[in-house]
């Protein structure tokens, strides 16, 4: 039972700063607008001719479009899963004593330092060099 508990407080506390950190603001840009940029990029790294450059244009067109899609996909099923662990965080609140309650923020503040001091010193793929 003990066991079945923690498994799932871990599972609450990475849920909820897995969803608390707010992303950056990005420049929205238009697969168009990116298909044009990769293409050039393509065109001056590998001397592709007008034709191919074209071709190349359209792939890019193409798959960006399908990836600006999903993106959207994703962004509205995130938002679903905060939903979904808000909730479970209220009904688990709900279930537990006043000093239970402050026992489990405690424990999620600490959790949360824990995994934002590894997130920093955690070694970037490919390079001996932590992250900054």
């Amino acid at each position: 039972m003990k066991t079945k508990i923690g498994i799932l407080l871990v599972t609450i506390c990475f849920s909820a700063v897995a969803f608390a950190q707010k992303p950056k603001e990005r420049k929205e840009v238009s697969p168009e607008q990116m298909a044009q940029k990769q293409t050039e990029m393509l065109k001056t790294r590998l001397q592709l001719n007008e034709t191919q450059k074209k071709k190349v244009y359209e792939l890019n067109l193409k798959y960006n479009k399908e990836n600006k899609m999903l993106m959207e996909q994703m962004q509205e099923l995130r938002k679903k899963m905060q939903e979904l662990n808000q909730n479970k965080e209220a009904e688990l609140k709900g279930m537990l004593t006043p000093e239970q309650n402050a026992a489990y923020d405690l424990w999620k503040q600490d959790r949360k330092r824990e995994m934002k001091k590894n997130f920093k010193t955690e070694k970037r793929p490919g390079t001996a060099q932590p992250r900054k």
